[in-house]
């Protein structure tokens, strides 16, 4: 997990959402052990597919400055913000868009 861009919780949360929506809609016949491991595998999923979405928003150098910036061993959550804001990136949007993106990826056949 890259606590930089969405801690462990925020995905837990937005991926139970998602799961007890498709839930209400049509009830599962997995086990409780079958759907945590979906459940793993989604908060995987969606984890990745946040961070390509906010990496690949980054022109070359941008992706310089941050490669440099996670090899600082001084570098915190807060480095992290104000490089995304200096750099006019609008993380919060991008995790809200590829969220719902996910969820209607998952939606569309999957049976949670």
């Amino acid at each position: 997990m890259d606590n930089y861009l969405l801690d462990r919780e925020t995905l837990e949360k937005i991926v139970d959402g998602i799961m007890s929506a498709k839930e209400a809609e049509a009830p599962s016949s997995q086990n409780a052990e079958e759907k945590s491991a979906l459940r793993e595998e989604y908060i995987k999923q969606l984890d990745d597919k946040i961070a390509t979405a906010v990496f690949s928003s980054l022109n070359n150098q941008q992706l310089q400055e941050i490669k440099q910036l996670f090899n600082r061993e001084d570098s915190s959550p807060e480095s992290f913000e104000q490089f995304f804001k200096n750099a006019g990136i609008n993380v919060e949007k991008i995790i809200t868009d590829t969220a719902m993106d996910f969820k209607d990826e998952i939606s569309g056949g999957i049976n949670v």
